[in-house]
């Protein structure tokens, strides 16, 4: 049984509050490339093939969705709030999420299926430092004040553990009976839709 991966999907605080520093989208895109890897390792090692990933549903040709049991589209949230330390004591961050795994029949695009939850929320002690903007400036609110975030290490220590939270809960979420059941679904879908090319 095939399954294609589209790439993630990302949302949340973190990705929107991070998303034009330089240094921190190198993270992101380092953190989305990741999750796609290790989510195509997690379905092979439940016993599946896989293909992708791929960009978009659009961009999969006729035969490669022909070829597809299930199109797995997964999207992370991964939502953060810093509240800054007062004169000597420590900034703290708290972090919590959301993995979203749609399985969708490849011909109709329909949802089969949909396996989602929520990632306990942590909070820890973070450095904080002025932010800068995607071209090295001094990051500024709509009010003209500096803006403040999380240091490079702070913020890749918390997307780390993040990580790690994530992944041992998709693993235990996906099991192979499940996803091997929804076939059934798929196909009886696959069946009631005039997918051939004239």
């Amino acid at each position: 049984m095939s399954i294609a991966i589209l790439m993630p999907g990302s949302k949340g605080s973190f990705f929107t509050t991070y998303g034009d520093d330089a240094d921190a989208q190198s993270t992101i895109n380092a953190f989305l490339r990741a999750y796609q890897v290790d989510l195509e390792k997690v379905i092979i090692a439940k016993g599946f093939t896989t293909s992708g990933a791929y960009a978009t549903y659009d961009e999969m040709t006729f035969a490669q969705k022909e070829r597809s049991s299930l199109i797995m589209k997964p999207e992370i949230a991964f939502n953060i709030a810093v509240q800054r330390g007062m004169f000597g004591e420590k900034s703290k961050a708290t972090v919590s999420g959301t993995v979203v795994i749609e399985f969708l029949e490849p011909m109709s695009k329909e949802k089969v299926w949909i396996k989602h939850f929520d990632l306990p929320a942590t909070t820890q002690d973070v450095d904080v430092d002025i932010l800068t903007d995607s071209r090295g400036r001094l990051a500024k609110g709509p009010d003209g004040s500096l803006r403040h975030g999380l240091t490079t290490s702070s913020r890749n220590r918390l997307l780390n553990d993040f990580y790690a939270t994530a992944f041992k809960r998709i693993w235990e979420q996906l099991d192979s009976r499940e996803i091997g059941a929804l076939k059934k679904d798929a196909d009886k879908l696959k069946s009631r839709t005039n997918y051939r090319a004239n």
